[in-house]
């Protein structure tokens, strides 16, 4: 009996260095004073009631990728309070007035690697850049 706990607790703390809670989030299209402004700023107080590793955004973060909306997003993602990693979609690199320039300028790059608390693997993100039509970027 005392070896089926010991094993049963050696299995329960070596699942739980792996597990990692991340949540991800793509194509929230925000405009300021639009719908998705608001259902972004809920998002973001659910977010931090949780107990999340980190939060992963996937992308086309607004409409048109104007530096105005970009400054705005950037300000209610900011508010996270756990590790947050982004990637521009084709609205931030293709449609944008920098082709990426004002995404890397508020978020310091287009993609991210990252060794997240609690995970046994890295995690990376990439976009496939201003002139990658509407093909995926990558994240893993």
């Amino acid at each position: 009996m005392k070896r089926a706990i010991t094993s049963l607790l050696l299995s329960f703390l070596v699942f739980n260095t792996w597990a990692v809670r991340l949540i991800v989030l793509a194509d929230v299209h925000v405009t300021p004073g639009n719908e998705c402004e608001n259902k972004l700023k809920l998002a973001v107080q659910e977010i931090n009631g949780t107990d999340c590793d980190a939060v992963i955004m996937c992308g086309d973060l607004t409409n048109e990728g104007s530096d105005e909306q970009l400054a705005n997003v950037k300000s209610i993602l900011d508010q996270i309070s756990a590790p947050t990693f982004t990637i521009p979609g084709n609205h931030e690199n293709n449609w944008s007035q920098s082709a990426t320039k004002s995404f890397i300028d508020l978020w310091g790059n287009d993609r991210f690697a990252a060794e997240i608390p609690g995970s046994a693997t890295p995690h990376a993100g990439r976009t496939p850049g201003p002139h990658g039509g509407r093909n995926s970027g990558f994240v893993g």
